[in-house]
């Protein structure tokens, strides 16, 4: 993968068809690592969400190119992502059908392709520190359906943890600190929108249901929807300020995150 570059009054420009292309590109080669006829079969392909991979090639379009192993560790956490999903996806009933049991093969399967992609690379540090990433993200799960109530501050909490830890640990390593922000507020925000929208369409996901049944808050003040709506917005400015003084970033990748974090829920799911 190469990068596009133009300078333009002293601005890199990358245009937005490239990053669009690029995220394809990756997504392509990371489906290619975990295909598997009859997981295909059964339970379509691993769920490789377009936002979530334009936050692991955000260092690439930043730097203009991949620091060693870098690219393989991007790939590495789409698949743990792609892992976790799949094991979302498998809700408690009294019989297991054999679709179920397959998603939580298919989980396993890509959990065990991305220790196998970062095997390659020999780069032990970098598995122990995703591994352990896993372990914290596992227990905030287990605490979101194991308590009976949760405030609002460790909802949002854990919600960072198990949407953001992996991609953190990702840019840490390769000294991406300086992308960090954007890159955990634009992850809450994504994941914050999907709810609404699940909220809207009266179509519960996992994070909706715990949000909507689990979340509570002192009886006289606001609801715990108006709570999150308040909170995506602080969120939403964040991004705006963050894409706005990110002077090292190109104009095409910042262009991705107006277009598909920016503005992308109403006040009439209000």
């Amino acid at each position: 993968m190469t990068s596009r570059y133009n300078l333009r009054n002293g601005a890199r420009i990358m245009s937005d068809q490239f990053i669009i292309d690029s995220i394809k590109t990756f997504k392509e080669r990371c489906l290619r690592l975990v295909h598997h006829k009859t997981l295909l079969t059964y339970t379509g392909q691993p769920k490789l969400d377009d936002v979530r991979l334009f936050f692991l090639l955000l260092p690439f379009f930043v730097n203009g190119k991949w620091k060693e192993g870098q690219e393989e560790a991007a790939q590495a956490v789409a698949l743990i992502q792609s892992a976790l999903t799949a094991h979302d996806d498998i809700y408690e009933q009294e019989e297991i059908s054999k679709d179920q049991q397959l998603t939580v093969l298919a989980g396993d399967f890509y959990s065990g392709m991305y220790y196998q992609l970062l095997a390659k690379t020999g780069d032990i540090e970098l598995i122990q520190l995703l591994s352990t990433g896993i372990v914290s993200i596992s227990e905030k799960k287990a605490d979101f359906y194991d308590r009976k109530m949760l405030s609002f501050d460790h909802w949002m909490r854990n919600l960072t943890i198990i949407e953001t830890l992996s991609f953190r640990q990702y840019y840490e390593y390769y000294g991406e600190e300086n992308l960090i922000s954007l890159m955990e507020n634009g992850l809450i925000l994504h994941v914050g929108q999907k709810t609404l929208n699940h909220w809207n369409e009266s179509s519960l996901s996992n994070w909706s249901e715990i949000f909507l049944h689990k979340v509570h808050t002192p009886a006289s003040s606001i609801s715990s929807k108006d709570l999150f709506f308040q909170a995506l917005d602080k969120v939403e400015k964040d991004v705006q300020d963050l894409i706005s003084n990110l002077n090292s970033a190109p104009v095409g990748a910042m262009n991705f995150v107006r277009n598909n974090l920016l503005h992308h829920y109403s006040a009439d799911i209000r």
